[in-house]
C-alpha cells in the first residue's frame, strides 16, 4: 500500500504532519511506497551521483578550485586550468632537469678501464747478412767486421754503456767477440778504458753510421742497440733499445755450434 499526494492534502484523509511543510503543487502527485525497497534504483543513481560528485570535488581542491563556485561559467573553468598548466610544466621540466644532472655525476664518477698497455712492436731483422764493413780501432786502423764475428755488436752512440759492455764480455761463451761502435764524430777513444781489459772486447768507430742504417733503428738516449751476429753473419738477435745484459743474456747460446 502507498499513500499518495496532490499537492493540497494527502490521500488518507489527513493532512500534512504538523511539522512538514505542504509538498509544492507543480510537483505534482507524489506516491511513497510502504516497502523502501521500491525505491532502491531511485536510491542507487542517488548514490552514484553523490559519490562522482565527491570525487570531482576532491580533485578540484587539491587543484585549489573551490568545488562550490558555481557563478563562473565554462570560459572561467578553462582559464584555471590554463593557470594550472604552466605551474605543472615548471615542475615537470625541473624533475627532469634534476635527473639528468644525477645520471650525469654518476656517470661522470664511474671509473674508468685502464687502457691496456700496447705491447711493443716486434723487431724486424735484417733480411741481409751483416754487411762486410771496415770500421776504425783506436789507433785509427781499419778492422774488417766480419773477422770478429761470432761477435755481439753494441751501437753505443747515445750510451754511456762501460757497465753493460763489461757485462757482455764477461758473460759471453769463448770465442765471441764483444764489438762496441760509435758512429758519426764520435771516437773508440771516448770510452773508458777498463772495458778494452778482456781480450774478446773491441772498441770501433763507424764514422759513416753504416751499421746504424744496416739495422734501420733510432739510436735511443742511455740505450745500447745489440745484435747477435754468427760467424756466417746472420743475425739471430737484434735488441733496439738494451739496458742491461739481462735483455739478452739467455740468447748468447745462440752464437756457437751445438
Amino acid at each position: 500500500m502507498a499513500t499518495t499526494s496532490n499537492g493540497d492534502g494527502w490521500s488518507d484523509g489527513a493532512g500534512a504532519p504538523d511539522d512538514l511543510p505542504e509538498i509544492p503543487p507543480e510537483w505534482g502527485p507524489v506516491i511513497v511506497p510502504d516497502d523502501p525497497a521500491a525505491l532502491a534504483a531511485e536510491a542507487e543513481l542517488v548514490r552514484r551521483e553523490l559519490r562522482r560528485t565527491r570525487r570531482r570535488d576532491t580533485w578540484h581542491r587539491r587543484f585549489g578550485i573551490d568545488p562550490h563556485d558555481t557563478g563562473r561559467g565554462t570560459a572561467h573553468r578553462r582559464q584555471d586550468r590554463a593557470a594550472l598548466r604552466l605551474p605543472l610544466i615548471i615542475m615537470l621540466v625541473a624533475v627532469l632537469a634534476a635527473m639528468v644532472s644525477l645520471f650525469t655525476v654518476a656517470w661522470s664518477d664511474r671509473p674508468r678501464p685502464t687502457p691496456t698497455a700496447t705491447p711493443p712492436a716486434p723487431v724486424r731483422l735484417p733480411s741481409r747478412p751483416l754487411p762486410a764493413l771496415d770500421l776504425i780501432d783506436q789507433t785509427g786502423t781499419s778492422v774488417p767486421i766480419r773477422s770478429l764475428l761470432p761477435a755481439v755488436i753494441m751501437l753505443v752512440e747515445t750510451c754511456d754503456c762501460v757497465d753493460q759492455i763489461a757485462a757482455t764480455a764477461a758473460t759471453t761463451p769463448a770465442g765471441v767477440s764483444v764489438v762496441a761502435v760509435t758512429s758519426g764524430a764520435a771516437s773508440p777513444a771516448t770510452l773508458p778504458a777498463p772495458v778494452a781489459d778482456p781480450a774478446n772486447t773491441h772498441l770501433l768507430a763507424d764514422p759513416a753510421g753504416e751499421l746504424r742504417g744496416f739495422v734501420d733503428v733510432e739510436a735511443v738516449d742511455d740505450t745500447a742497440t745489440v745484435l747477435l751476429v754468427t760467424d756466417s753473419g746472420d743475425v739471430v738477435r737484434l735488441v733496439p733499445q738494451a739496458r742491461s745484459i739481462e735483455t739478452y743474456r739467455t740468447d748468447l747460446a745462440l752464437l756457437v755450434g751445438p
